[in-house]
């Protein structure tokens, strides 16, 4: 508060107010909007101070239009972006992540992520939103990549990693961004197809025929929640017999997750929408088709399943060995739930379990249900080899003195030889040892941070339809201050406006 009071201070409280705005999502024309805000509440919080007026003055004196929003946010991105640079040439090592998506008017955007420890622990940073305004070929994102590194002063010479999704344009074999990455540098790295990623697209194995009770489902819902009368007197069907839910969800087919919500829902209101859907005169035969119900609860089951994993796959902080010992594990419980469903306990699938309960007369075909989990189990198995290779390497921060060295698959740049020695030499040296176990409780503090680090999700938050003349610099500096965890420096900021000569 007394600095908020002090002479010379409205500037920096314009930074701070500014970060607000952004942080909270507010555009720049909220400018006014915020300060005025910031002036209500200051009138009681400071009512008991003597210089309550000076303080008043003092807010109402800040500038905060618009554009000098605009322009604070620019100037915090930049503070941020020198801070990320200056820790990234710091640390003998890092990695970076690609990813690309169209924004509001179909710019294609692609964020370039970076990870790497500063004197805080390990760090998860957006480095740039970089704007693609022409082709988005894997030499057109490389080309992108580089300029911006390289623009920034990031020496790529500790690169030693790169993660992308499995599109062409990242990780074709002749033209893709990873193999043309690397021809540039003139060394290999290690490169990763994205676990996420790959996660969803082992999600979508199941059976045409349990895709087809899915499409359906769909259908049936977008009969419902499309039509405005429609919605409303199912909404109101709902209210009227207590329904647990009030409504129907839409699914999503960019949010894997939705699709597990959309059937949960949908089965959870099943008699609700029979009801409805006659008064509608909509037939829909398969609603009273008890192989085509089991399809569906088998369905909400494995889809649950496959988003609990989804959700431990997510958040910002997570390690490679995390995330692929938490798709391993899946593997392994995938073999329980086929085992499950052919001995017929379904100990692991209440929905179906219910079903079977509900349907006495009703045989589960388990042989075909075993089948449709072997076969995820499968393509589980088959897009995780890569990483399954480097489980060890993986792990050789967590417990570098209980792994051989000479079964690493080493990183660029370091020798075997000379890392045999080096771990001989510290073996038996406690100050090393505690080093060791301190960067491993460390990593696990880190994967439980559950921030996340949607990087999309606020860019688009951030250029909506409302917001579509966003120039890049903006977009690129709001998403900056929205995701990143450094602090801009407000004290050298504000001390730099103050020595123009306008002010």
């Amino acid at each position: 508060l007394n600095w908020i009071a002090s002479p010379n201070s409205t500037t920096a409280a314009s930074f701070v107010a500014t970060r607000e705005i952004i942080k909270r999502g507010k555009s720049f024309t909220d400018g006014d909007y915020m300060k005025d805000s910031f002036i209500k509440i200051s009138e009681h919080l400071f009512s008991d101070f003597k210089n309550k007026t000076e303080i008043i003055q003092k807010i109402k004196d800040m500038p905060l239009s618009a554009k000098t929003v605009k322009e604070r946010a620019i100037k915090m991105a930049g503070n941020i972006t020198n801070q990320q640079i200056k820790d990234i040439n710091s640390a003998p090592a890092y990695s970076i992540a690609c990813d690309e998506s169209c924004d509001v008017i179909d710019i294609e955007q692609a964020a370039l992520l970076c990870r790497y420890v500063n004197s805080d622990g390990p760090q998860e940073e957006m480095i740039e939103l970089i704007p693609l305004k022409g082709q988005t070929r894997g030499e057109d994102i490389c080309e992108a990549v580089l300029k911006c590194l390289n623009d920034n002063g990031i020496n790529t010479n500790h690169l030693i990693s790169v993660a992308t999704d499995g599109a062409p344009s990242m990780r074709g074999s002749q033209k893709g961004f990873v193999t043309l990455l690397q021809k540039a540098l003139d060394r290999n790295l290690l490169a990763f197809h994205c676990i996420l990623h790959q996660e969803a697209l082992c999600a979508k194995t199941f059976p045409p025929e349990c895709m087809e009770v899915m499409n359906l489902v769909i259908k049936m819902v977008n009969k419902i929640i499309a039509k405005a009368l429609n919605h409303r007197q199912f909404r109101a069907l709902l209210d009227e017999v207590d329904s647990e839910y009030s409504d129907l969800l839409l699914h999503n087919k960019v949010r894997w997750l939705s699709r597990g919500e959309v059937l949960r829902r949908f089965v959870a209101c099943l008699e609700h929408v029979k009801t409805f859907l006659k008064s509608k005169n909509l037939n829909y035969p398969q609603l009273e088709d008890t192989e085509w119900l089991e399809k569906l609860h088998f369905m909400v089951d494995m889809t649950s399943h496959l988003n609990m994993l989804n959700k431990s796959l997510q958040g910002r902080g997570n390690t490679a060995l995390h995330m692929l010992e938490a798709v391993l594990s899946f593997e392994r419980k995938l073999t329980v739930f086929a085992r499950d469903v052919q001995r017929g306990t379904l100990s692991h699938f209440p929905s179906l379990r219910e079903f079977k309960e509900a349907y006495h007369d009703h045989t589960l075909n388990g042989d075909y249900l075993q089948c449709a989990i072997v076969d995820m189990q499968t393509e589980f198995g088959s897009r995780f080899s890569e990483f399954r290779k480097e489980k060890m390497t993986l792990s050789f921060p967590v417990t570098p003195l209980e792994i051989d060295p000479s079964l690493l698959n080493t990183f660029p740049g370091v020798i075997q030889a000379d890392l045999e020695m080096e771990l001989a030499d510290i073996a038996d040296k406690d100050l090393w040892v505690s080093k060791f176990k301190s960067l491993t409780a460390e990593l696990e503090d880190v994967t439980r941070q559950k921030a996340q680090l949607q990087i999309f999700s606020n860019m688009n938050y951030i250029k909506s339809k409302y917001r579509t003349r966003l120039t890049d610099e903006s977009l690129q500096s709001c998403v900056k201050i929205k995701v990143t965890s450094y602090m801009p420096d407000v004290e050298k900021l504000s001390s730099d406006v103050r020595k123009q000569k306008s002010h």
